[in-house]
C-alpha cells in the first residue's frame, strides 16, 4: 500500500467520517419516512375534517376521489383500488340459472318474494353441505 500525498489545506477522510456519513444517510432516510408519515396523517386529518354537502356529493365515489385527487393523492389511490374491484358474474349467473329451475310453467304465478325465499333456502342448503364436507 503506497502512502497518499496530503496537500496543505486538504481534508483527510477517516473511518469516523465514514461512520458520520453513514449515520447522516440513515437520518436522511428516517426523515423522509417521517415526512411521508406526517403527510399521510395530515392528508387523513384533512379528509376527516372535511365538511360534506350531501346534496353536492357525487353518487359515484370514484368521481369524488377523481375530483379531489390533488388534495388527497394517497387516499385517492387507495380509494381507486378499493372501489375498482372487478365484478364477478359467475354467482349472478348461477342465481339466474337456479331461478329458472324454480319458476317453471307450473309455477308461473309464483310471487317474486317466494322465489327469493326458495333461492335463499337453496343457497343456504348448498353452503351447509359444502361446510359439512370440510
Amino acid at each position: 500500500m503506497t502512502p497518499q500525498r496530503i496537500l496543505p489545506g486538504s481534508r483527510v477522510s477517516t473511518r469516523e467520517d465514514e461512520k458520520d456519513e453513514s449515520v447522516s444517510d440513515d437520518e436522511d432516510k428516517l426523515c423522509e419516512t417521517e415526512n411521508n408519515s406526517y403527510r399521510r396523517l395530515d392528508e387523513l386529518d384533512l379528509y376527516l375534517a372535511l365538511k360534506v354537502d350531501k346534496d353536492r356529493l357525487p353518487i359515484n365515489p370514484l368521481e369524488f376521489w377523481h375530483e379531489n385527487q390533488r388534495t388527497y393523492p394517497i387516499l385517492s389511490k387507495v380509494a381507486r383500488k378499493i372501489h375498482s374491484i372487478p365484478a364477478a358474474t359467475a354467482a349472478v349467473e348461477r342465481q339466474f340459472s337456479s331461478a329458472g329451475f324454480v319458476v317453471t310453467e307450473r309455477r308461473s304465478s309464483i310471487n317474486p318474494e317466494q322465489v327469493d325465499n326458495v333461492l335463499l333456502i337453496r343457497s343456504v342448503k348448498r353452503m351447509n353441505s359444502l361446510l359439512e364436507r370440510k
